[in-house]
């Protein structure tokens, strides 16, 4: 389990059965016990909205850059059936980023915080344009694979500065 929006980076390993809690980055293994716990609960008291509400505007800046991957890369360079697949992709993508919108705005209204000002759709061009057809024989996994290290390194800035525009 996860307790979300959680953070766990690229080749990371989680122990089964637990519940992850804390972030676990890129290339680690991590086991974390569970801890101990009898303290007097307040059933109103309501925790602050911080840090939860930063990581769910993390979150969704990741649900919005993979979105802009799936919409101007994925489903350019999708054939056939693929383009259906993808496109069912990017309607899910849409729907969580609605629903963790919704969930974000009632989590802040029940703590008295404003909904930040979010830039859920930003108007930044993918860096592929050109490359988007070349070796359309590949398939995306081969396709991404053969990109140049520049090419790599202009899509990474691509999607980090939807990451960040997201919140502004």
């Amino acid at each position: 389990g996860l307790v979300g929006p959680g953070r766990v980076g690229y080749g990371a390993i989680t122990g089964a059965g637990q519940v992850v809690r804390k972030p676990v980055d890129a290339g680690r293994l991590s086991l974390q016990p569970i801890r101990a716990l009898d303290v007097v609960r307040d059933p109103g008291h309501l925790d602050r909205a911080e840090p939860r509400a930063g990581r769910n505007v993390a979150y969704l800046s990741n649900l919005v850059a993979l979105r802009a991957w799936y919409r101007d890369v994925r489903l350019a360079r999708a054939q056939g059936a693929d383009r259906v697949v993808v496109s069912a992709g990017i309607e899910t993508l849409e729907l969580c980023i609605a629903e963790r919108v919704k969930r974000l705005g009632a989590f802040l209204a029940e703590r008295g915080e404003p909904m930040p000002q979010l830039q859920l759709d930003p108007e930044l061009a993918s860096p592929f344009e050109h490359e988007i057809h070349s070796a359309s024989e590949l398939d995306h996994v081969h396709w991404v694979q053969q990109l140049s290290e520049a090419n790599r390194d202009l899509g990474v800035a691509w999607l980090r500065s939807i990451t960040d525009s997201v919140a502004g």
